[in-house]
């Protein structure tokens, strides 16, 4: 009997806790910043042929994703899964289906660089948006630094 106690308690306090970290309520951020992550968010310059945008697969007002089962990149390239959603992504313990990166910031690698989706390049993209006035003065602004990839 004392087994069974210890066991129920044991379990008890194990479940006890949440698995899953919850959302906040309310999240701390710099609007302005939150501005341009906006903009790169829907700009098609970030692609090597200016035809995707990050919005092109993560349809923001249909849960963050593209609701296909393989995503389309540029020039009609097929990938080899689809988009997951980016809503609330930041509290992922790992980004993409897959796991391989840790971060947000690693995570941003994987779409530029890859040729079947944006088949661009962090050179690429800080040389179109670096002719950007409103990108100059918003870098500037924010980060008290040119352009940076």
């Amino acid at each position: 009997m004392k087994r069974i106690i210890l066991f129920l308690i044991t379990t008890a306090v194990l479940f006890s806790q949440e698995l899953i970290t919850p959302i906040p309520l309310t999240v701390k951020y710099n609007y302005e910043k939150a501005l341009l992550g906006k903009k790169l968010f829907f700009d098609t310059r970030l692609s090597h042929d200016n035809t995707i945008s990050c919005a092109s697969c993560h349809f923001l007002d249909e849960g963050g994703d593209d609701n296909i089962a393989i995503s389309i990149g540029i020039d009609k390239k097929v990938g080899i899964r689809n988009a997951p959603t980016v809503l609330n992504a930041v509290y992922n313990v790992n980004q993409f289906w897959d796991g391989r990166a840790r971060s947000l910031k690693g995570q941003v690698e994987g779409p530029i660089h890859t040729s079947f989706e944006m088949g661009s390049s962090f050179d690429d993209i800080v040389k179109k948006l670096s002719v950007d006035r409103d990108y100059i003065k918003r870098f500037r602004s924010i980060y008290r630094d040119k352009i940076t990839g």
